[in-house]
């Protein structure tokens, strides 16, 4: 893993070492957002150890797509908000398998290329909305509607949760030496 590029005012930025991807952490005490927090649980802890530090009261997770590299780091911060285009859940369902492969084969050895550390969410996305002010006027303005997108969003919600839950069940095994000069060979490295 790359160190840290303090920009200053609280904004830092790394490189995994695994790709050219940088993740980007904003932090404040009242508020931390993560740019694309991945790639590898190694530097995803990394990541939870300095907004834990930070110990911000809210934690929002920036994802710019779905590229495999940018999404695994949801399950770190499981109640976090979300940020994403309106395609991202569509296009996680889609790639879940080319992540999950991506992701073992990048994961060092003894590390699984994703853990769930948090339990199904105790209550339903409404609950939550609930005490927003952003949801409350579009339910007082609008409740048809707000029932309507509500319902999306929870569908979301456990689809997104159940994709998570897939991929973590796959046990994964670190190659042998032949396994991985072959890889290399075949790949012409």
């Amino acid at each position: 893993m790359t160190p840290w590029t303090d920009l200053g005012g609280g904004v830092l930025v790394r490189q995994s070492r695994v790709f050219w991807m940088n993740s980007a952490l904003l932090l404040d005490r009242e508020h931390a957002v993560l740019v694309d927090p991945g790639v590898l649980p190694s530097e995803l802890d990394d990541l939870a150890a300095a907004v834990r530090a930070a110990a911000p009261r809210a934690v929002t997770l920036v994802f710019t797509h779905a590229h495999w590299d940018h999404v695994l780091g949801r399950p770190w911060w499981p109640g976090a908000a979300t940020v994403g285009h309106g395609e991202l859940a569509a296009e996680l369902r889609r790639e879940a398998g080319a992540i999950l492969e991506a992701a073992r084969r990048h994961a060092g050895p003894g590390e699984h290329p994703l853990h769930l550390d948090s339990g199904r969410p105790r209550q339903p996305l409404t609950a939550f909305t609930a005490n927003e002010a952003r949801f409350s006027m579009l339910r007082r303005s609008r409740p048809e509607e707000s029932e309507r997108l509500g319902a999306l969003a929870q569908h979301d919600v456990d689809e997104r949760r159940l994709v998570y839950e897939q991929m973590a069940e796959i046990a994964h095994e670190p190659e042998d030496q032949d396994d991985t000069e072959r890889t290399a060979v075949e790949e012409g490295s």
